[in-house]
């Protein structure tokens, strides 16, 4: 199990290459719909600003209580909102990831 520190675990850094950190939003873009992405994933709360997605050596991903646990992550530029806004889902029982585009068009995050 990997704790705070642990130098095995990674993160990652979205900013860099001109965009400003306080430009990428977590979230839905304002007027996107709230509704879960095809696969049923939804989005995850932060905790202390922070998500924790733990994979098992078998690619899953399991909650406190060994229960596959699902994530969906949202993110979106603050100045171009609906242009930028994509998600990920991460689904517990195989550790699939998937990304997932904003399409205004349609009001919903398609494949």
């Amino acid at each position: 199990m990997g704790v705070a520190g642990d130098p095995k675990n990674k993160s990652l850094d979205l900013t860099g290459m001109g965009v400003a950190a306080n430009n990428i939003i977590y979230g839905r873009p304002a007027g996107a719909s709230a509704a879960a992405l095809g696969d049923g994933t939804n989005l995850t709360n932060l905790t202390g600003g922070l998500i924790e997605i733990k994979f098992e050596p078998d690619g899953s991903v399991l909650d406190a209580s060994d229960n596959p646990e699902d994530h969906g992550l949202f993110l979106y530029h603050a100045i171009y909102p609906s242009e930028t806004a994509f998600a990920l889902s991460v689904l517990g029982a195989t550790g699939r990831v998937k990304v997932w585009n904003f399409s205004a068009g349609v009001n919903e995050y398609v494949e």
